[in-house]
């Protein structure tokens, strides 16, 4: 099997057979890849979105198609790793967020940031490409992904970055109108060694304006948290995000399936596929939080059910009494006496939302 990538990154292809007059139905079933993306974490295969890209360049007689499918694109198909880059100080900033975060898109994909050109010491190279197995060339492919990379940083630098030199990894493609109209007047460099842009220094110094650092921070941990780990489960990320958020308005389900970038029903069936709910992680960080602070500390029983994400004391009484078959005050009384807890006065202080990320 072939190199994967996120649904996302095949959107707006359906659309773009229809428009030149080929069956996209019939394409798209015949390679193995949907018709709609409603997922756009579902993967697909790399090798068989490139041959189909390639056998609709001879069904159709255009060459530019991979051009095409970008300008159908934008920023949004990286999801979580978009966010955090738009929320980065400089389009530099996003850009090596992009280059650290890529293999969320696809495990293939490698993109460098080369900040030292002795040739061109005013520039900065940005250097694309696919490792591992691919059976044929991807020229289609490879330059969808140039040209969505100079779709987000324009987006990012609000039009203001222009794009110096485009490396192709393969031979000129489409016309060159076909590449000015997405390039602008770059320089088109055809079989270089790797493929991607050269930009202005300046460009990558530009400040994004709508920088939130709490809602980068967010982004950046769970980027870390789902694809520094690939053996991490979904059930891991969301007790992660539950045993953080437990006591506050972000335990739910909803809320947690948007923290993490799912549909609540993607969540839903995730977690099935691991043999388990989102209740049921909850419940069992419920009952992990319920019994430590009983256990080690003296804190009221109506402050153990606030962090515990149960509304008041008696509904705390009502859950222990199913959980343990005991009363909240029993567990506590059996405990050995917690040798420097929390004193009973002492007000405990919610957990932060934001601490998950």
């Amino acid at each position: 099997m072939g190199s994967l990538v996120r649904a996302s990154g095949i959107r707006g292809a359906a659309e773009i057979l229809t428009q030149l007059g080929l069956d996209a139905p019939e394409m798209l079933r015949r390679f193995g890849l949907p018709l709609v993306v409603t997922d756009d974490e579902q993967q697909v295969s790399v090798d068989a979105y490139a041959a189909l890209l390639e056998e609709a360049v001879e069904r159709s007689g255009r060459r530019d198609i991979g051009l095409m499918v970008a300008t159908a694109q934008d920023i949004h198909v990286l999801g979580p790793l978009a966010i955090a880059m738009q929320n980065c100080a400089t389009v530099g900033e996003a850009m090596r967020t992009c280059s650290r975060y890529l293999h969320m898109q696809s495990p293939a994909l490698v993109m460098d940031v080369v900040d030292d050109n002795p040739w061109s010491p005013e520039h900065i190279e940005m250097r694309f490409e696919f490792h591992g197995r691919t059976p044929r060339p991807m020229p289609q492919v490879y330059e969808q992904c140039i040209a969505d990379l100079t779709t987000m940083i324009r987006f990012l630098s609000g039009g203001r970055g222009g794009i110096f030199q485009v490396n192709l990894p393969h031979d000129q493609q489409g016309s060159l109108s076909a590449y000015r109209a997405v390039f602008g007047p770059a320089r088109i460099v055809s079989n270089a060694e790797s493929g991607g842009l050269v930009v202005s220094r300046d460009v990558m110094n530009i400040p994004l304006g709508g920088l939130n650092e709490t809602l980068k921070q967010m982004s950046v941990r769970y980027l870390q948290m789902a694809y520094d780990s690939p053996s991490r489960t979904v059930a891991d990320q969301v007790r992660h995000v539950i045993r953080r958020a437990l006591g506050t308005s972000q335990a739910t389900k909803q809320a947690v399936a948007e923290l993490l970038f799912m549909h609540p029903r993607t969540l839903q069936r995730r977690l099935s596929a691991e043999a388990t709910s989102f209740e049921q992680l909850r419940t069992e960080e419920q009952k992990s939080r319920v019994l430590r602070y009983l256990r080690q500390t003296n804190v009221p029983l109506s402050q153990i059910a606030l962090v515990a994400g149960l509304s008041e004391q008696s509904a705390l009484t009502r859950a222990c009494r199913q959980w343990f078959g005991e009363t909240p005050s029993a567990i506590r009384a059996k405990a050995r006496p917690p040798s420097a807890g929390t004193s009973a006065g002492e007000a405990l202080t919610a957990p932060d939302p934001v601490a998950a990320y």
